[in-house]
């Protein structure tokens, strides 16, 4: 038997879907804008998942994260700076 998510839990499923959705409609975008749109949604998700990681007592996986976001977000501006 399996229950239902409850409080941090529940909400923390409700931000990751919003961020899915968010997500999609930088990928509907023109291509400049949208991997500038992205950067910063993966940015903000950096720092969303910052304070669920302490709360679920998980800050060994913040430096490995942060290097992760830092790599991905500037992967989407450089890319939106040659095209």
């Amino acid at each position: 038997y399996h229950t239902a998510p409850e409080g941090p839990a529940k909400r923390g499923l409700w931000w990751g879907i919003a961020y899915s959705l968010a997500a999609w409609i930088g990928v509907l975008m023109p291509p400049h804008a949208g991997l500038v749109f992205l950067g910063f949604l993966i940015i903000v998700c950096y720092v969303s998942d910052r304070k669920r990681y302490h709360e679920a007592h998980m800050e060994g996986w913040l430096t490995l994260r942060f290097r992760l976001t830092v790599v991905a977000s500037l992967s989407c501006f450089l890319a939106a700076a040659q095209i």
